[in-house]
């Protein structure tokens, strides 16, 4: 569990960074779309957790704690999984040149 908390961590500073590896002429719109899925989960997680404790009774707190703690393992789990999947760095076939940004086609 601890391992699972300190790596999300990376999360925060890696997810831009890939994020402009992937989409360099998108990186601005992704970031904001990335910090506000962040703060979103800041805002639910919480909630989510407070309802399997309660769920769970006054007499059964730990059990709900339990629970909270492998549905966040689980979560974890599963984005990882769509993560190797979906994301493939080496695969990319044409890579941005600097020296025609001026010539690329304006997204307003």
């Amino acid at each position: 569990m601890t391992l699972a908390y300190g790596l999300s961590f990376l999360v925060l500073s890696n997810s831009h960074i890939i994020l402009s590896h992937q989409l360099p002429e998108r990186m601005s719109t992704l970031s904001g779309v990335i910090v506000a899925f962040q703060n979103v989960a800041a805002m639910i997680s919480p909630i989510a957790t407070g309802i399997i404790i309660q769920n769970e009774g006054k007499e059964n707190v730990l059990q709900g704690f339990n629970y909270s703690f492998l549905m966040i393992s689980g979560i974890i789990m599963i984005v990882a999984v769509l993560f190797i999947l979906f994301v493939h760095p080496d695969k990319k076939k044409e890579k941005l040149d600097i020296s025609n940004l001026e010539k690329a086609p304006n997204s307003i």
